[in-house]
């Protein structure tokens, strides 16, 4: 019997293993979600943060906001029709990393990257973040992560252009993902497109640069959050002024103080998270290799763990862009065969531990918290 006859049941196996874990974590988060906005509850940060609007003016974060409030009928509930829309976000992102998990050679150490708790069990572990606004860039590189293995055509290109656009003036963190972005476009777009790459990847450029500019220009007022808060009112939400929408109003360098006197130096433990996460990066060769993109990227998010708190969302940003990247490679073979790792060792890795989008840095893995719920059901 030869290796590829001996691996072939081996790779069944991490397959359909995969298959079903993704798609439990994705039916777990989307029915703990809906108990929540079914109900028409309002979640300050992951309702209240797709919500920030432009009716007292021009704000940062605005933009995705003001698209529901003018599409959405007032006698609809907006949080409902929020939530299916987050729902429908996150399961293309699932399915994303599903068709990219089968285009890879399926091994246990690629189980590690997309199950890894920085990328897809993240929002499991913290379902009290699972649906915030950088599903939004995520989806615009998952668009080109798919399309790398034929050549990313001209379709796929422009909806994510729209989607990153939309991304970036609805939450300046959504920049974040523009260094993978750029990588993908210039190394995957269909060869009669060259030009048409190079022009979006000016394009990108820019349009971060003026939603960076403008994030600091028009940070927020207190009026405009009065307004906002009117505008939610209107549609029957109330406890406007918590979550999102309250910390419009703090300045960068409240932020930068709060976050030095209330969480450090407990978030030095943060380092160990990324040591733990970036591991099955490097089982599946994408670096050393690909070191460079990986320094632009950790730059790029330097500014969000200098002025902002949320340390485990940017995390989750960080290694989810950097996965799919590897993914888009591995489906065009560019990257050399994955480390060998058993697929228990794999499924050890992605269950046994986890952290947590802020405050506390390590948090209850998802198996602990699932044994916990079911105590209390029983």
């Amino acid at each position: 019997m030869d290796i590829a006859s001996r691996n072939g049941p081996n790779r069944v196996l991490t397959a359909i293993t995969f298959l079903a874990i993704s798609l439990f974590l994705f039916i777990y988060l989307s029915h703990s979600w809906s108990l929540t906005f079914l109900n028409e509850d309002f979640d300050p940060n992951q309702s209240g943060d797709w919500l920030i609007n432009y009716s007292g003016g021009f704000i940062r974060r605005g933009l995705m906001g003001e698209i529901l409030d003018r599409s959405v009928p007032q006698s609809v509930s907006i949080i409902v029709a929020l939530g299916y829309l987050q729902i429908l976000i996150l399961g293309f992102l699932f399915a994303s990393f599903t068709i990219l998990f089968f285009r890879s050679t399926k091994s246990p150490a690629w189980i590690m990257v997309c199950l890894s708790p920085a990328v897809l069990m993240f929002p499991a572990v913290n379902p009290e973040a699972a649906f915030r606004k950088e599903l939004l860039p995520l989806l615009a590189l998952a668009l080109l992560a798919l399309g790398a293995k034929l050549g990313i055509r001209l379709w796929l290109l422009f909806a994510s252009l729209a989607i990153y656009t939309l991304a970036v003036f609805s939450h300046e963190a959504s920049i974040a993902v523009l260094p993978g972005l750029v990588y993908l476009v210039r190394e995957f777009t269909s060869s009669p497109y060259a030009r048409i790459s190079r022009i979006a990847n000016a394009y990108l450029i820019g349009i971060s640069l003026v939603a960076g500019i403008l994030a600091l220009r028009f940070p927020g007022s207190q009026e405009q959050i009065d307004a906002i808060c009117t505008s939610w009112s209107d549609r029957g939400i109330g406890n406007c002024y918590q979550g999102s929408l309250a910390a419009m109003t703090t300045s960068v360098l409240d932020s930068v103080d709060f976050l030095f006197t209330n969480y450090y130096p407990e978030y030095f433990l943060y380092l160990l998270v990324i040591s733990l996460a970036i591991f099955p990066l490097f089982l599946v060769r994408f670096l050393p290799q690909h070191w460079k993109l990986a320094v632009v990227a950790v730059l790029v998010l330097l500014p969000l763990f200098v002025g902002a708190w949320d340390y485990g969302r940017w995390i989750f940003i960080g290694f989810a862009e950097l996965s799919l990247v590897a993914l888009a490679l591995e489906s065009r073979k560019k990257l050399a065969p994955a480390i060998n790792v058993p697929l228990i060792v794999a499924l050890g890795y992605a269950f046994l531990w986890g952290f947590s989008w802020y405050e506390q840095v390590f948090r209850e893995p998802l198996i602990q918290q699932l044994l916990q719920q079911l105590a209390l059901i029983t």
